[in-house]
This record gives structure tokens, C-alpha cells and sequence, in this order.
């Protein structure tokens, strides 16, 4: 009688474990996996992160590389809401976005203009808002010149270099014309590389491209009807295009953003930027 009960509080026991496991396996079944990466670029992109606001390329990659080794993510999404920014970092964002096999869609939010639009060409697809600020196709290598400031306080500009060209873009002295006929080539230079991958990611003539790459903003709307973008809408229109391109049946976004560190914070109160930098 006694073996009986023994056998009977074992079996009671063996079932409640085959039961929880069960359960613990159906929990598992159940549980959402995040299936698409959502990367945020949003403000200023620069090389180098900064209190004032804006975003790093450093950090843009950093999520983008996490993405694509992340065997969950079946897709990865950018939202853009950016002027643009520094040339080196652009180009940076846009190497790593070409090494990612995975389908990558843009969204641009209320604005991906000139270096974030660049970006943007670099996805599979471009959604915008009817009302988002797009476009803006071209290269500036402006600065600040205060010689005359200098001048007026009689203030001078002791000139000590090895080369003729060395203080070339000093805000210190007001430049030759053929100073600025050698920023302008480099400015022309990076703007075709610009007009050719917007003209080869968007299969669009480079011809075409070039007539429509003067510096202007488009609104969502016309940048549709100029085949800059392939969709109006908002996160419903970004979750179809993903389901669309990636065969995910449900979108379940991922983020992948740095904790904030109080070190890199301070640091980015002093910035190593030149005066005068290349922008898109």
C-alpha cells in the first residue's frame, strides 16, 4: 500500500514536470522575436559624436554592424530625419550600407536632405512623407572669413608658412581667386560622385540627375514624381515594404542604440573639427 502511494506522488510529480516543460516550451513558441532592425539617423551626421546634438558615423556603423550579424534581423530600417552632414562620415555610413546584404529600407521622416538623402539611395527602397523634406543634391565647403573684422581693429595677420597654398581656407585672410577655384574642383568632384550614385542607385540617367542636382529641396510629393523616392506614406507604408521585400510575415522593430556614456559625453564638449569642412 505504501509503494502504491509512493508510485502515485512520483507519477504526480513526473506529470507536473512534463506539464511545466510543456508550458515553458509553448512560452517559448509564443515569444515575439524582434525581427527588423530600426536605426534612428537623426540631426547633423558627423564623424565625431557631440553634445550639441546629431548623430556619428562611428555609431551609425556600430548599429548597422550589429544588424547584419544578428541572425534574427531579416531587415533593417533607417529612419532619416537629417540635414546631412560632413563628407567623410557620409561616405563612411554609405560603405558600410553596401557591404549589408540584408534589405534595407529609408524612411524619411521630415527631413533627409543632401549627405542623408545620399544615404538613403543606398537602401533597396525610399519612403517619404508627402510633406518631407528631401533632396538637395549638392557638396558646400563654405567658412567664415574675418579679415576685414581683423582689419577694422587693426588687428594683423602675420603670415608664416612653408608653402605658398599651407594657410589655404584661413578665416584669417580673404582668399586668392585661385584658392577658391581650388575648393570649387573639389567641390565638383565629390558632387559627381554624388549625382552618379544617386543616378546608379536609383537607375535614373546620370544626365537626368545632374539637371535636378543644383542644391533644391523637394517636398515628398515631387520627389516622387522625380523617381527620388518610391513611396509616400509613414510606418505603416515602411512595415509593407518590409514584409514586401523580406518575406517577414510581422514587423517587430529592434533597436540597437549606445547607452549613454558621461565620458564620451565630456569629450564631445571639444570638438576636433577643422573650420572648414566638406558637407552634403
Amino acid at each position: 500500500m505504501r509503494q502504491r502511494k509512493i508510485r502515485g506522488k512520483a507519477f504526480l510529480l513526473l506529470l507536473c514536470a512534463v506539464t511545466l516543460f510543456i508550458l515553458f516550451l509553448f512560452t517559448i513558441s509564443l515569444r515575439k522575436v524582434e525581427n527588423v532592425a530600426l536605426i534612428r539617423i537623426i540631426g547633423e551626421i558627423n564623424s565625431d559624436s557631440s553634445i550639441f546634438g546629431g548623430v556619428s558615423s562611428v555609431e551609425i556603423v556600430r548599429q548597422l554592424e550589429l544588424a547584419a550579424g544578428d541572425p534574427n534581423i531579416m531587415a533593417i530600417v533607417l529612419e532619416i530625419n537629417s540635414p546631412g552632414g560632413s563628407v567623410v562620415a557620409i561616405d563612411e555610413v554609405i560603405r558600410k550600407l553596401s557591404e549589408i546584404n540584408k534589405p534595407k529600407v529609408a524612411w524619411i521622416r521630415e527631413m533627409g536632405t543632401s549627405g542623408a538623402y545620399w544615404i538613403a539611395t543606398y537602401c533597396d527602397k525610399i519612403i517619404a512623407n508627402d510633406f518631407s523634406l528631401t533632396g538637395s543634391i549638392g557638396v558646400t565647403a563654405s567658412y567664415l572669413e574675418f579679415s576685414g573684422f581683423l582689419e577694422r581693429y587693426n588687428i594683423s595677420y602675420i603670415r608664416i608658412v612653408s608653402g605658398e597654398r599651407k594657410d589655404i581656407g584661413s578665416p584669417f585672410k580673404k582668399p586668392t581667386e585661385e584658392e577658391i577655384n581650388i575648393f570649387m574642383e573639389i567641390v565638383r568632384e565629390i558632387h559627381r560622385k554624388f549625382i552618379q550614385d544617386v543616378a546608379r542607385n536609383r537607375g535614373l540617367n546620370e544626365s537626368y540627375v545632374a539637371e535636378i542636382a543644383d542644391g533644391s529641396i523637394f517636398l515628398g510629393k515631387r520627389a516622387l514624381e522625380l523617381r527620388l523616392v518610391d513611396k509616400l506614406g509613414s510606418e505603416k507604408e515602411v512595415k509593407e515594404m518590409v514584409k514586401e521585400l523580406s518575406k517577414v510575415k510581422e514587423v517587430r522593430f529592434k533597436g540597437f542604440e549606445e547607452r549613454l556614456d558621461l565620458w564620451k559625453l565630456l569629450f564631445s564638449l571639444f570638438p576636433s573639427s577643422p573650420l572648414l569642412r566638406l558637407m552634403a
